[in-house]
């Protein structure tokens, strides 16, 4: 299976990630998520991928970000995460032990900041911005979803 595949309800997505049908909803209508596909029947449906992010989302709730923020922190980890399920060359910028999102001013994340940074210029960005979320992959990936997991592994194997 393809992890863009969008094969999973919305209802199949809840489950996984530990998000709600109601704030999925919420956040569609808010075009703050950027997720999902409607079908000729008018029902949600969502990939593999989009569930990693929504169960990244989760996790990450508690660390005083806006949402449209944890969202973008999701999407750009969701890569790192992959990228140790896959062999994808365009994953191979991904598999790090960290990822380092630098804060803004006002303590947020700054998107204009990308995490694929080389190194160098990651080291560049940490000096000038003091204020950094620090992510260590391997234990995002161990507070994720058993069934999740179950399904990258499954994945990777197709």
């Amino acid at each position: 299976m393809n992890p863009s595949d969008r094969n999973f309800s919305q209802a199949v997505t809840s489950r996984l990630s530990g998000v709600s049908v109601d704030v999925i909803r919420d956040w569609r209508k808010r075009d703050i998520l950027g997720m999902g596909e409607q079908t000729e029947t008018g029902r949600w449906v969502y990939s593999l991928e989009e569930i990693l992010r929504f169960s990244i989302v989760r996790l990450i709730e508690g660390c005083g970000q806006p949402v449209r923020t944890m969202l973008y922190m999701s999407e750009r980890l969701s890569l790192f995460v992959l990228a140790r399920f896959s062999d994808e060359p365009h994953l191979l910028a991904f598999k790090r032990d960290q990822a380092k999102f630098p804060l803004a001013m006002n303590g947020e994340v700054s998107p204009r900041f990308s995490t694929i940074a080389p190194p160098d210029d990651l080291e560049a960005i940490i000096a000038e911005h003091p204020l950094v979320i620090e992510v260590n992959i391997a234990r995002l990936i161990d507070w994720l979803p058993a069934e999740v997991k179950n399904l990258l592994d499954d994945s990777e194997a197709a």
